[in-house]
């Protein structure tokens, strides 16, 4: 096939040839070589591949595969990506045709560039994602309405505020979905029709809209109309914003201003207001500092309620000008004042106040706002507190014990003359000195800063110890001393040492120790000897069981009998013991007395494990043997009952403490109870010593039952401090 050389060479649009089998270009035109930059002998050096992006070369290869064989055939390929000799892309529109050339299988391809029409409609794509995009996420909701007020547009936001889907409002008016409040409505539909009229091309109101949920919200509608050539209304944009916070925030404004009103009123501080020098208004309490009715002060000057001169001896009318001259230069005054107040005999009395002067704006327009306090119940404290200070003197100077007073650092503000005496410093000779380097040897100076960290860190913070100090004259002496910390406004600024000759009390002190050791040598005999008696009592008991058969109803009751024995001679075991003869350590003797139990049950064929789960509790003695009695009815019960014959299972005790609440529980995973249960308890010494002990604790029993989970018990009291020993075991 022959084409025009002219043709060709001129044709305004690129075209090339290329083999179809080596994909070699063969040919290009003038505007080939113009629009991609290659020459003309570089392109016969290229594949119709080198001119495309390396990403679309395998999309291309599926294309030439499709292309069909017929050469007089013209396929429109649609628009490809080229790459010119800078790396530029173009995007082209492609026609190809086949186009044999010496005997050689080639297509001449036609060139199309549309790069500009392709970006221009990038641009406009991106603009109108842009512009849906701000539509969307505009904290404003959008809604488009056709000429009939439909929604033709509900945005993203819209869905998020109202609560109704798209799909809910196209196509219906905002009054179908009820959109609008009922006593809006008339409203609504007047501001529509001004649209509609072209009475208006745009419209702003506040209304109150119904969410879905029911709920009420205040908006501020932004419509404006789009109108066709002839005039009439095409379309209504409305964009709808939240202004509930700004008209919660008017409501509120309102209430403060009635509060502001009530406070105005009520306030404990008198309140005036002046227009330039004269009162306009007041509140009571004014009218109470003044002694004076409201409308006797409206009108009235400040100066016609005080003194000549103020107590700094300026004339009232002068301070005056000064202080309303500074305010008004916007330099807020605080300043204390005489005011000349009315008694009920009407004299006139002075009344110290503080005043507080500043401007304020009313109606637009500057007032001058006094708040007046009356300063005379705390000029009358300030003189308390003189006098206190003076008695606080007096009572630190003239103190019966040693007390030294220091700064923060250690160093001697003021000692008292019992200081002087005991240790024979004068207050002069320690001012500003350091303390503890005056009363400490020098070997014991490396203690210094640690015993100063400790006063101000808290950790002696009111609290006594025994040491020793050393006097002016070297005597060593033994002392009881304080350290007290002062803190004022949560700042410490301070402390006092107190100190405190102990010599006599350490002489009484060991009399005391002496006698109490000879106590308690005698307390632990007494209950070393109750428990050597309740071991005869048990070892009887044993003796006695041996004389009947084993397993028989009288040679369990004497077993019975004997444990519960042991359980209290442990308890008595452990505090002769100990040093401690008023509580005792419940852990390790719940696992003494579980042990106990198990090993008197060795004979019966059963495989019973016992788990103990027991917090580190200490009871008196008053609580702790009812406890472990309890624990030991139990448990044998238990074993009795739950496990009878060679029957294996698990035997689960608590005992646990949370606060002052102590918890005894004892689970079994047997059958469970009985149904006559109830009757057989009544009959049960067990159950009945059980219920007792409970009663003694003034504690509270639960008992669950089943089948399947067995039996569990739980036992709650709270944990009594009361010291001491009692013999009324059981009631």
């Amino acid at each position: 096939m022959e084409l025009p050389t002219l043709f060709f060479e001129k044709h305004p649009n690129p075209m090339l040839i290329f083999d179809t089998d080596t994909l070699e270009i063969l040919a290009v035109n003038e505007s080939a070589v113009k629009k991609y930059g290659f020459t003309e002998k570089e392109f016969t050096q290229l594949t119709i591949e080198d001119i495309r992006p390396a990403e679309d070369i395998s999309e291309l290869r599926d294309q030439l595969q499709e292309l069909e064989d017929d050469e007089s055939k013209i396929f429109d390929i649609g628009t490809w990506r080229h790459r010119t000799k800078d790396g530029t892309i173009l995007y082209v529109q492609i026609a190809t045709q086949g186009f044999p050339v010496k005997g050689r299988n080639a297509r001449i391809v036609h060139v199309h560039d549309v790069t500009e029409i392709v970006k221009l409609k990038e641009e406009i794509g991106e603009a109108y994602e842009e512009q849906r995009y701000h539509i969307e996420n505009n904290p404003l909701a959008m809604v488009k309405y056709d000429h009939n007020f439909r929604v033709i547009e509900w945005s993203k936001r819209a869905v998020e505020k109202t609560g109704y889907t798209k799909e809910e409002v196209l196509g219906s008016t905002a009054f179908e979905i009820s959109l609008f409040a009922d006593d809006e409505v008339s409203k609504i539909r007047e501001r529509m029709s001004t649209l509609a009229s072209g009475e208006k091309d745009k419209d702003r109101f506040e209304t109150v809209i119904y969410l879905k949920n029911g709920k009420p919200m205040d908006v501020m509608v932004h419509a404006s109309a789009l109108r066709n050539k002839e005039g009439g209304l095409k379309s209504v944009l409305a964009f709808i914003e939240n202004i509930s916070v700004r008209k919660e925030y008017e409501r509120e404004l309102v209430k403060r201003e009635m509060k502001y009103h009530r406070l105005f009123e009520d306030a404990n501080d008198g309140i005036f207001l002046m227009d330039g020098e004269k009162f306009i208004d007041c509140n009571h309490r004014i009218a109470e500092i003044f002694g004076r009715k409201k409308e006797k002060l409206i009108g009235k000057t400040p100066l016609d309620f005080s003194p000549a001169y103020q107590p700094d001896g300026t004339l009232s009318s002068e301070k005056a000008k000064e202080k309303i001259r500074e305010v008004q230069e916007g330099n807020p005054q605080v300043f204390e004042w005489i005011h000349l107040k009315k008694t009920n005999g009407q004299e006139e009395v002075e009344v110290p106040v503080e005043i507080s002067l500043n401007t304020i704006e009313l109606d637009e327009h500057n007032y001058l706002q006094a708040i007046v306090r009356d300063l005379t119940d705390q000029k009358q404290t300030q003189r308390e507190l003189r006098r206190h200070k003076e008695w606080f003197e007096s009572l630190f100077v003239d103190a019966p014990i040693a007390i030294a007073m220091i700064n923060t650092d250690g160093r001697v503000r003021q000692v008292n003359n019992s200081f002087s005496e005991l240790f024979g410093y004068s207050n002069k000779e320690l001012a500003g000195k350091d303390l503890l380097e005056h009363q400490l040897p020098e070997e014991r100076y490396d203690e210094i800063p640690e015993l100063y960290q400790d006063v101000f860190s808290g950790e002696r913070s009111s609290k006594y110890y025994e040491d020793q100090r050393v006097t002016k004259d070297g005597e060593v002496k033994d002392l009881l001393v304080g350290a007290l910390p002062v803190t004022i406004d949560e700042e410490t600024i301070g402390a006092f040492g107190i100190y405190t000759d102990i010599t006599d009390l350490r002489e009484t002190e060991e009399k005391l120790q002496h006698s109490l050791k000879e106590k308690e040598i005698l307390l632990s005999e007494i209950h070393h000897r109750v428990k050597n008696n309740l071991a005869i009592i048990s070892g009887l008991l044993l003796l006695e069981a041996m004389n009947w058969e084993e397993g028989g109803e009288v040679y369990q009751a004497l077993m019975q009998s004997k444990h519960r024995i042991h359980s209290m001679a442990k308890i008595h075991e452990q505090l002769y013991e100990s040093n401690d003869f008023s509580t005792v350590k419940l852990e390790n003797y719940i696992e003494e007395l579980v042990t106990t139990i198990r090993e008197s049950m060795k004979g019966a064929k059963r495989d019973v494990e016992i788990e103990v789960d027991c917090d580190e509790i200490s009871l008196n003695i008053n609580q702790a043997l009812p406890s472990t009695l309890i624990i030991n009815e139990l448990i044998t019960n238990a074993f009795k009952y739950a496990f009878e014959e060679d029957r294996s299972g698990k035997i689960l005790v608590k005992f646990k403490q949370e606060e002052d609440l102590i918890t005894i529980i004892v689970q079994d995973d047997g059958p469970g109870l009985p149904t006559q249960f109830e009757e057989m308890a009544e009959q049960s010494l067990g159950h009945q010593l059980v219920n007792q002990l409970v009663k003694q604790l003034k504690g509270e029993i639960r008992v669950k039952s089943s089948q399947k989970k067995g039996t569990r018990y739980e036992i709650r009291f709270k944990k009594k401090e009361r010291s001491g020993s009692s013999s009324n075991y059981f009631g």
